[in-house]
């Protein structure tokens, strides 16, 4: 992206929470694909090998949609909504916003209750997948026993992944800071995800039950 790093690297991220649920609420309802979904951001997949075909599709998914939501002018007014210092982290401080509001809104988009989808899911991390390696799953593992996918929906929540991530990090931000932001902006970016969100579905339609109640765009 040309404004700001969206992501940090996978080796840095495996260990802290990251915008897994958009990821996983485009994904198809299989444990292959959704073990895919978030390789990227736990490992890297450019020399695995061995994996399935659904596994493959998983992360391909994963990085069609990092492009998409990187390249968006809804997506960049976001970033622009933080300044210096926070700007070179806009992009995965956005990303985690963007989880916030899909979680505050989910019965907005979603069929299925939140509390059901996160339990499918992580279910389906406790398969061992053929070909994905054992640090994978030391993170699947972790996600799937204490809920992690379910901690977006609360500005503590949030205060968490950002603070598991800058404590990663070897110039640290300001988790206060980038909480002002959230708390200050707050309605702009609920109105950057309602305009964003339903174009992210629009560009990536999938066939499950849990999709398809987008108030914004008919499937």
């Amino acid at each position: 992206m040309g404004e700001a790093p969206a992501r940090d690297e996978p080796s840095k991220a495996s260990t802290v929470l990251m915008n897994w649920l958009a990821h996983l609420y485009l994904y198809e309802r299989t444990t292959e694909f959704r073990i895919g979904s978030i390789l990227p951001d736990i490992v890297s997949t450019t020399r695995l090998t061995g994996i399935s075909p659904e596994v493959m599709q998983g992360i391909e998914r994963h990085r069609d949609v990092d492009v998409f939501t990187d390249a968006h002018p809804v997506f960049k007014r976001s970033l622009r909504r933080f300044s210096a210092p926070l700007r070179i982290y806009a992009g995965i401080l956005t990303d985690i916003i963007y989880d916030h509001f899909l979680t505050v809104k989910w019965e907005d988009y979603s069929a299925v209750e939140l509390k059901k989808f996160t339990a499918e899911v992580n279910s389906a991390f406790e398969v061992r997948v053929e070909g994905v390696p054992a640090k994978a799953y030391s993170v699947l593992d972790r996600i799937s026993k204490t809920d992690l996918l379910g901690s977006y929906g609360t500005i503590q929540g949030v205060r968490t992944a950002f603070d598991g991530i800058r404590n990663l990090l070897s110039r640290p931000f300001d988790t206060d800071m980038s909480i002002d932001v959230l708390e200050n902006k707050y309605e702009l970016f609920a109105a950057d995800f309602d305009e964003y969100f339903p174009l992210l579905e629009q560009n990536f339609p999938i066939n499950c039950p849990w999709a398809g109640r987008s108030p914004k765009v008919a499937h």
